[in-house]
């Protein structure tokens, strides 16, 4: 009995529990369904406020209401200047030849729609004042970094370009590529290279990779390329030195047979002196002297040889020749061989002397040591046009057979040396 009193209040006290919160509930329902309420009134109020706003702002800017029929390319406008200044501040470093191109194609699309929205009068807006600043602050900046790429690339391909030039034995291939490039492949292309760069892209100039191919092509345009300087000097001495030499009197003057071959080897060092000046020396101090040397020296031949110095020294060698010839010494006298020889000379001209130069007869005998005939060695003088000649031929006996030789006759050879007329008899 005591047991279901118990339980008889205790359910009690539930369902008064739960008829407390039930009218709780009822009555925090109502209180939300009240500041709902409320709150839609204030948002349907200040969604109309911001509708009057909205609508204000557009008639302060200009700009066109949404139903209007330029309203798309004033949107067109606002979405591709977006997409520029996306592209150019913040892709751009990634790839700046694709941005590059596609700057350009929505700069272009703003423009046409810039020009639309401009014959529709709306020139004169603020929104399309501001639209117009913006389309021309864009190009400008893609203009310069895209003028900051392309130099960048230049002066990166350039400088592979000497370096290959370099390392490769400096081959006119890479040096058309350099001078294609706007850097002639020398010293002083190589130095505005690095004036240039150094100014346009301080950063790329100044970076690791690049200052150190910088240090080696430095040690090559300030080091390497003066070792030539020996090697020509060396050349020049030689050449100098070979070309002039010592008279009987100890003086100096002109081999006149490599005359005009020492010439062309001057002119051969001026332009290798010249070409090394130009291409890779930026200090002239020796290179300049030793090209002034050569080009002395080259203009001594030059001016010897002009003044007929060739010629003169030609008749002097000549003369010399012509004195040194001397008939041969008298081996024997025979009238009848001496009159044989001037007989068988006369046609080439009047004949001065005859003298028989061998003092007995000699054998000729063939590849098996059987006689072919003997001989007397003959000189003879002739005067031909005014000069005179030293002539050989020989008094001659043909072999017959069993030790007999049959009877003498001259045998002419030919006009040798041109004498002087006056040693006829010396």
């Amino acid at each position: 009995m005591k047991s279901r009193i118990l339980i008889l209040l205790f359910t009690i006290s539930i369902v008064n529990s739960s008829y407390g919160q039930f009218g709780k509930l009822n009555k925090l329902k109502k209180k939300t369904s009240k500041v709902l309420k409320k709150k839609v009134k204030t948002s349907s109020k200040s969604t109309s406020v911001s509708s009057k706003s909205s609508k204000k702002d557009n008639k302060e800017d200009g700009r066109p209401d949404a139903g209007s029929k330029i309203y798309s390319k004033y949107s067109r406008v606002r979405s591709l200047l977006s997409f520029t200044e996306s592209s150019l501040n913040q892709y751009w470093k990634n790839n700046p030849e694709s941005y590059n191109n596609e700057v350009i194609s929505n700069l272009e699309g703003a423009r046409k729609a810039l020009d639309f929205l401009k014959k529709e009068g709306e020139s004169e807006k603020p929104y399309f004042i501001d639209f117009e600043s913006k389309y021309k602050a864009y190009s400008d900046q893609r203009e310069k970094q895209w003028q900051a790429f392309s130099n960048k690339d230049k002066y990166t391909k350039a400088l592979s370009d000497f370096e290959r030039w370099v390392d490769f034995g400096k081959k006119d291939y890479f040096a058309e590529k350099l001078t294609y490039n706007y850097y002639p492949a020398t010293c002083k292309g190589y130095q505005a290279l690095k004036e240039e760069m150094q100014k346009e892209t301080p950063d790329d100039y100044n970076s690791e990779e690049v200052q150190k191919k910088m240090t080696e092509l430095d040690y090559f345009f300030d080091k390497e390329v003066y070792n030539v300087i020996p090697s020509i000097e060396k050349r020049l001495t030689k050449l100098s030195t070979d070309i002039h030499k010592k008279n009987s009197k100890g003086e100096a003057y002109y081999e006149v047979g490599g005359t005009t071959q020492y010439l062309k080897d001057y002119n051969e060092l001026i332009a290798s002196i010249e070409y090394q000046k130009e291409t890779f020396l930026s200090n002239h101090d020796k290179i300049n002297s030793l090209l002034e040397k050569a080009e002395q020296e080259r203009d001594l031949i030059s001016s010897f040889i002009k003044g007929g110095g060739i010629e003169r020294k030609d008749a002097e060698r000549k003369a010399g020749e012509r004195e040194k010839v001397r008939v041969g010494k008298r081996g024997m006298s025979n009238a009848n061989y001496e009159s044989m020889a001037k007989k068988g000379t006369k046609h080439e001209g009047e004949v001065l002397r005859v003298v028989i130069t061998s003092s007995s007869w000699k054998v000729k005998k063939n590849d098996y040591d059987l006689p072919l005939h003997k001989y007397l060695g003959v000189d003879t003088v002739v005067k031909k046009d005014g000069k005179c000649y030293l002539a050989y031929g020989q008094i001659q006996k043909d072999y017959e057979g069993a030790g007999v030789y049959g009877g003498p006759y001259y045998k002419y050879w030919s006009l040798q040396e041109e004498m002087n007329c006056s040693n006829t008899n010396k």
